[in-house]
């Protein structure tokens, strides 16, 4: 269906983009989302903004004045925990504690297609007496305990793949494997269409 006002809908495109061009694109679409939840009376947020939910975001701390420029909030003076935090350690203003040192875990994350889809199913029910696999099942993957101790013949029940991330957390020393549906994909590691 061809619009009908092609000329009137260019002509907004194009002021649209100056505007947007001046004062930063996300700085406007948080404008519109504010001008918009105030015409509607919704006083709260969240409910019309566009990318993560308004309640994960927190302050940038960019001045108002380079907020249009600001690579990481891309002027809408927020953005999320996790940006913030490589944000802060980019730009060394991360925090160091004068409390006990922090005990911190090392985990291999890789996509949850390189273990079969049985592989998945034996994890899915638990640990079993006859495969004593220790997981916890996240949204859309899995969290695996690597025994050190335990021999990869041990692995009954699994694929040669799932034994392969085995010996390469074990080799990094890692206490977990991640695998989540959109995990990294690994070109030495065997992958599964399921």
């Amino acid at each position: 269906m061809q619009d009908p006002n092609q000329e009137e809908t260019a002509r907004g495109v194009d002021e649209i983009t100056s505007i947007c061009d001046q004062f930063g694109y996300g700085n406007v679409m948080d404008t519109a989302s504010t001008l918009w939840q105030q015409k509607l009376g919704i006083n709260g947020g969240g409910a019309n903004s566009v990318g993560p939910c308004i309640a994960s975001l927190v302050s940038c701390g960019c001045q108002s004045i380079v907020r249009k420029k600001c690579d990481w909030c891309a002027g809408t003076g927020k953005i999320t925990k996790r940006v913030k935090q490589a944000r802060d350690e980019a730009l060394g203003k991360v925090l160091k504690s004068n409390g006990p040192e922090r005990s911190m875990s090392r985990y291999l994350y890789a996509s949850l297609y390189h273990i079969s889809e049985k592989d998945n199913l034996n994890l899915r029910w638990g640990p079993d007496p006859a495969n004593d696999v220790t997981n916890y099942r996240i949204h859309n993957g899995v969290f695996i305990c690597v025994d050190q101790k335990r021999k990869l013949t041990e692995y009954k029940m699994y694929s040669q793949a799932f034994k392969d991330l085995i010996k390469i957390a074990k080799k990094l020393e890692c206490e977990y494997i991640k695998l989540h549906h959109d995990g990294p994909v690994y070109d030495d590691i065997t992958l599964f269409d399921w």
